[in-house]
């Protein structure tokens, strides 16, 4: 099979591969080197990516717009809530904040908590999007 007859689906495994690949050399290989591949596993995500899309016919498409529209905004929502919640209730997010101190020791705690925070906002749009996903698919079939 060419990568001309590929469905979408492979062009999407095809793209995480790099990004994947990275992951257990990340403590081994310097800093430097890791920024330079991620950058370049980025790039391969990216252009895959496109060609997954090009490759969807419009039902495909219109699940994942609506996956992304309702269910990733829906949750991001709700992640923002959560933490408003948290900074409005006395003492409520302490045991994050604990969480966050012992996840990395090796980097000032603002730092972490920063990736922390764009992490599970991504993780929770992730979620939100998968569910949504399923849910358009559900109704249509």
């Amino acid at each position: 099979m060419t990568i001309r007859k590929l469905p979408p689906w492979a062009f999407t495994l095809i793209s995480l591969g790099p990004a994947l690949a990275l992951l257990p050399f990340v403590k081994i290989v310097p800093s430097e080197a890791v920024l330079i591949l991620s950058g370049i596993a980025i790039i391969w995500s990216v252009a895959f990516s496109c060609l997954s899309w090009r490759r969807l016919d419009e039902p495909s498409r219109a699940a994942h717009v609506s996956g992304w529209l309702w269910g990733g905004s829906s949750a991001l929502f709700a992640i923002l809530i959560a933490v408003g919640v948290m900074r409005a209730v006395p003492g409520a997010s302490q045991p994050l904040v604990d969480f966050i101190d012992a996840f990395s020791k090796k980097h000032p705690a603002g730092e972490t908590g920063f990736v922390f925070g764009v992490l599970a906002a991504a993780m929770v749009q992730a979620i939100g999007y998968f569910t949504a996903w399923l849910i358009w698919w559900g109704k249509r079939r």
